[in-house]
């Protein structure tokens, strides 16, 4: 029996609101079940609008459309503006890519992740305080009840990454969005946070959408990785099969890796003529 994904896409486009240019994104559809799926590309490819599509969090002068964008037994598209509040932050979380612009210097980590979940979830403080102290110990935060006091600008990079992940974890949602989530970390640090995701995922049943333009960190992570190039999906395939992609826009990411095999060495020259965009 097949499995029903937990977000079916159907045809999503993004669109500037006077309508008078080509989709930014799109259109094109996709699902994602259990397990991670990666979304790569360049920069200025379409992936974080892709991402902030499915949260509803465009800018102003941006709207997104589509067929069907189905969340479990919800359809997204109809949501208004107070029934998107009750699903952001609480069913699908959003992990940005550097805690130094995404958290609030004027708060406490404490403050922060609680004000996340006082939104969403009725509790005593002190049942607030218990939950926000396990979700702490989940992220590997190290003495979590002194951390609470602590603010941004006191926080390493590491830590900065861990206090979001645990802002976005502390509600139980079903999908987490981690946009370029370890983009500011270095290699050590990287791999850390990407283990400490896909366990969190796996131990709680998350759906999980890597956007990333690093092709071998996905290939490692992600079951099944969408490629995207000038806002189209130009290929997608398995995650442990990217270094075998045909799609002549992958193979050129792909060997574009940088190494000490590459050094000294031009870089391969992607002609855009050579594809043809797969928006099925």
């Amino acid at each position: 029996m097949a499995e029903h994904p937990l977000l079916h896409v159907q045809q999503l486009e993004v669109r500037r609101r006077d309508n008078r240019e080509a989709p930014l994104v799109g259109p094109f559809s996709f699902d994602i079940g259990s397990g991670a799926t990666g979304l790569v590309g360049e920069s200025g490819s379409g992936k974080s609008l892709t991402a902030r599509a499915l949260l509803n969090l465009l800018p102003p002068n941006l709207q997104a459309h589509s067929r069907q964008m189905r969340f479990g037994d919800r359809e997204l598209s109809t949501l208004n503006n107070r029934e998107w509040q009750a699903v952001r932050g609480a069913e699908i979380a959003l992990v940005m890519q550097d805690p130094r612009h995404a958290l609030n210097p004027r708060l406490t980590v404490g403050e922060q992740i609680d004000e996340a979940l006082r939104l969403h979830v009725r509790m005593r403080t002190t049942q607030r305080l218990d939950r926000v102290l396990q979700v702490m110990d989940e992220v590997g935060l190290p003495q979590s009840r002194q951390l609470l006091k602590h603010y941004p600008h006191q926080l390493s990079g590491g830590m900065g990454q861990r206090v979001m992940l645990a802002i976005a974890l502390v509600n139980r949602p079903r999908l987490l969005i981690a946009d370029e989530p370890t983009s500011a970390l270095d290699t050590g640090l990287r791999n850390q946070v990407l283990d400490l995701m896909m366990q969190l995922a796996d131990t709680h049943g998350m759906g999980l959408l890597l956007i990333s333009h690093n092709l071998p960190l996905v290939a490692r992570y992600c079951k099944q990785v969408l490629v995207m190039y000038r806002g189209q999906c130009v290929d997608r395939c398995a995650g442990n099969a990217l270094d075998q992609a045909t799609s002549p826009y992958t193979q050129a990411l792909w060997n574009c890796r940088p190494s000490g095999h590459t050094f000294g060495h031009p870089l391969p020259v992607f002609d855009p003529e050579s594809i043809e965009a797969n928006a099925s």
